[in-house]
C-alpha cells in the first residue's frame, strides 16, 4: 500500500523485573528498513513492550520530519490537492517558519497508514481501550489506584495523535519473521549485548518479511479460540484466583493491573491445565 509504514515490536526481560530489552524494525514507503533496539539493566516486560512502540512511532516522527523537503511535501500536496503554489521557506529561522513545519509534518503523518505488529496484548488493549478511561480518572484505574507505567502511557499516548495507526496481534514465537527478529534484538540487549542492526533497502534485507509459510498455527489457532464460546474466564493477581463468566468480568479485573493473568477456557478440563500451568493448588474464588 502507498504511504503506508510497517512496524514490528517486541520487548524483554530477564526476570520481571530484571535486565530487558526491546526491538524494532520497520519498513518506509520507500521500501527501506531501519531496525532499533535498546535495553534497561532493571525493568519489566511491559516497559520494554511501551518502550519499543514509543520508539518507533518517535522514529517515524523525526523521520518524516527531516524529510518533508525531497519527500513530504509533493505527499502533502497531493493529499490536499494543492492547486497554488507553496510559499518557500527561505530560512528554517524565519517567522513562522517553525510552525509551518510542524503544521506540514503532522498533515503528512496524516496520509500515512501505520501497521504495528505487536505481541503484546498489554500494549494494545491499554493504547486502544483503557488508555481513554485513565486519562478520564486522572491516571488512577476503576479501583482507584495509580496507573502503572504513566510515564510510558503518556509518551505512546501523545505519539498517536493525527496519525492513522492500525495495531495487530501476532503471537509471539509463532515464527513471524518481523515478530522473531525484534525478539532476537530485544533479547540480545537484555543478556547485555550489543547486535548489529540493519539499515537499508529491503531487496537486500536478510529476514523475509512477509514469507509466512513458516509460520505456526498459533494465529490460526488464536482467532479460533477468540471466536469459540468459553467454558469460563480465570484470572489471577497476587496468587488469587477467579472464574468469571464473561470477558467483561475478567477484563475488568484485570484491567491496568501489574503482573495479572487472564486466560480463556473451552471446556473444564482445559480450565484445570490452565491452573496447572500457573502452578495453583488453592481453589479458585467466583465473584459475586
Amino acid at each position: 500500500m502507498k504511504n503506508e509504514i510497517l512496524i514490528w515490536s517486541d520487548g524483554s526481560s530477564r526476570g520481571n523485573p530484571g535486565p530487558g530489552g526491546w526491538g524494532v524494525v520497520i519498513v518506509s514507503p520507500e521500501k527501506e528498513v531501519v531496525e532499533l533496539g535498546g535495553g534497561e539493566e532493571h525493568t519489566t516486560n511491559n516497559k520494554m513492550e511501551l518502550a519499543g512502540a514509543i520508539s518507533a512511532l518517535s522514529y517515524v516522527e523525526k523521520n518524516i520530519s527531516s524529510n518533508l523537503n525531497h519527500i513530504g511535501l509533493e505527499q502533502l500536496d497531493a493529499v490536499q490537492g494543492a492547486s497554488e503554489k507553496r510559499p518557500s521557506h527561505t530560512s528554517q529561522y524565519g517567522e513562522g517558519a517553525s510552525e509551518r513545519n510542524n503544521e506540514e509534518m503532522r498533515q503528512i503523518l496524516k496520509s500515512y497508514h501505520i501497521l504495528i505488529h505487536t505481541d503484546s496484548s498489554y500494549v494494545i488493549n491499554g493504547i486502544t481501550k483503557w488508555v481513554h478511561n485513565w486519562r478520564r480518572n486522572n491516571w488512577l484505574t476503576s479501583e482507584k489506584e495509580e496507573v502503572l507505567n504513566r510515564d510510558l502511557w503518556e509518551k505512546l499516548f501523545s505519539l498517536t495523535q493525527d496519525k492513522k495507526i492500525e495495531w495487530k496481534y501476532v503471537a509471539g514465537h509463532s515464527g513471524t519473521p518481523g515478530n522473531e527478529r525484534c525478539d532476537d534484538i530485544a533479547t540480545a540487549y537484555a543478556d547485555g549485548n550489543n547486535p548489529s542492526l540493519y539499515k537499508g533497502m529491503l531487496a537486500n534485507y536478510s529476514v523475509p518479511l512477509f514469507d509466512l509459510s513458516k509460520v505456526s498455527s498459533a494465529d490460526k489457532k488464536s482467532k479460533s479460540r477468540s471466536k469459540a464460546k468459553a467454558y469460563s474466564y480465570l484470572s489471577m493477581i497476587d496468587g488469587i484466583i477467579m472464574k468469571h463468566k464473561s470477558w467483561g468480568e475478567c477484563e475488568k479485573r484485570v484491567k491496568g493491573k501489574s503482573g495479572a493473568k487472564f486466560k480463556k477456557a473451552l471446556s473444564a478440563e482445559e480450565e484445570e491445565e490452565i491452573l496447572k500451568e500457573w502452578a495453583v493448588t488453592v481453589n479458585y474464588k467466583t465473584p459475586l
